[in-house]
């Protein structure tokens, strides 16, 4: 087989691979809730809700997800899980995932924060969800925002 055969066969393959999911929007990630768990030795435990929009007709089967929190650029919460509930096409999900800290980084940020006070946190989740596709073999979504200090939640 010629070269210039080989090339236009790798060409038609991409292109067919490419419309495979031609309108394939990527969902959308929101954390809903923060919670400190029992803690471990020196590593806090954090428990995550999470919510999850799919603009897709076709269902997310997602096998796993790992993820990580940030705190004005300290990335100091970290975790992996395997028990993601399948997201149906046009619809949500909520769940909850577990994640511990990164003693390290939890240092650095602390000491950053006694150095500098602030009045808000930035804050940024990041998750890479494998949905076991091999022409879309993993998803990055992010939810980021600010966290007031100094007025309560409501």
């Amino acid at each position: 087989m010629t070269s210039a055969i080989r090339c236009a066969l790798l060409s038609l393959l991409i292109a067919g691979c490419a419309t495979m999911r031609p309108n394939f929007e990527t969902p959308d990630i929101q954390v809903t809730s923060f919670s400190m768990l029992p803690s471990t030795g020196l590593e806090a435990r954090f428990k995550i809700g999470l919510r999850v929009t799919n603009p897709n007709r076709q269902a997310l089967n997602v096998r796993g997800m790992s993820y990580n929190v940030s705190l004005e650029g300290f990335k100091f919460i970290r975790g992996v899980g395997n028990d993601i509930p399948t997201i149906p096409g046009y619809s949500e999900e909520e769940f909850y995932v577990e994640a511990s800290t990164n003693l390290i980084e939890s240092i650095k940020m602390i000491t950053s924060f006694i150095n500098n006070p602030k009045d808000k946190l930035k804050y940024a989740f990041g998750a890479k969800l494998d949905i076991g596709s091999s022409i879309l073999p993993a998803l990055n979504l992010t939810d980021s925002g600010e966290i007031n200090l100094t007025q309560p939640s409501k």
